[in-house]
């Protein structure tokens, strides 16, 4: 779809350091292209909306991108921050409209259900690793009294 391929390059064009994170300082250049600017106060505003999990949060990944676009097109979010009309422009045909708040969440869940599985993954490579370690440590136990 080439929406979602505008946003990914979009979102690309500005990380810089190749991280798949815009942090606070790649988020200044993207505004200032654009002709805007925003505080640090502002910007690690925004870092904390695209990751409330995240206490301190200095950057945006790519899924906090698109949350915080499809917050703007909702009007939910706690700021305005012009996200939107930096990587497009917003339709009056309401159809069309739906239409991309549809991909808009679509994408998000796609991410976000990527993020639950490596999340899931990790724990299960951490389960099986403490669950080895303390076999080891029995084993251990066990040859120290025979």
């Amino acid at each position: 779809d080439e929406e979602k391929k505008g946003f990914r390059e979009e979102f690309k064009k500005y990380d810089t350091t190749n991280d798949q994170k815009l942090q606070t300082f790649e988020l200044h250049r993207m505004y200032e292209s654009q002709g805007q600017t925003k505080t640090n106060d502002q910007l690690l505003a925004l870092c904390r909306e695209a990751n409330p999990s995240v206490s301190n949060a200095t950057y945006i990944d790519y899924k906090g991108f698109l949350t915080i676009l499809l917050k703007e097109k909702k009007g939910i979010l706690s700021t305005s921050f012009g996200l939107m009309g930096l990587v497009g422009k917003v339709h009056d045909n309401k159809k069309d409209v739906g239409r991309k708040a549809n991909v808009f969440e679509q994408m998000a869940i796609k991410e976000k259900e990527e993020e639950l599985r490596r999340q899931h993954d990790d724990e299960e490579r951490r389960a099986k690793r403490k669950e080895a370690e303390r076999k080891k440590r029995v084993q251990a136990n066990l040859a120290r009294f025979k």
